[in-house]
């Protein structure tokens, strides 16, 4: 047998023979300190509800905002138009082009 293990026998059994109870008032700290009521969590849950309540609740839905209605031959009409500048028509029909368009909406002014 190694001093070290001649040793540690001498001490277990010399340790084994005392016995150390801990005060009661210690036990009553170390179960705060373990057991402590951690209320941030619910705090910050609360918080959050809150502000996002307070930020999203005066918002208003956006407003639809309707466009005027198009008829369909100003519709046909500027498709014709986009064809005449995509084929690269002569200044001419462009212009005649234009003037149709002008037309159409004359008329749709003229319309309850």
């Amino acid at each position: 047998m190694t001093n070290e293990q001649k040793f540690g026998e001498l001490l277990a059994k010399k340790l084994s023979d005392i016995e150390y109870r801990p005060d009661e008032a210690l036990w009553q700290r170390i179960d705060q300190q373990v057991h402590k009521k951690v209320l941030w969590p619910w705090l910050a849950t609360a918080a959050s509800i809150a502000l996002i309540a307070v930020v999203w609740w005066p918002l208003k839905p956006p407003a639809v905002v309707q466009s005027p209605p198009v008829s369909y031959e100003l519709a046909a009409q500027d498709r014709q138009l986009q064809q005449a500048y995509l084929y690269a028509d002569s200044d001419a029909e462009v212009t005649q082009q234009w003037q149709k368009r002008q037309q159409i909406i004359k008329e749709m002014a003229k319309r309850p």
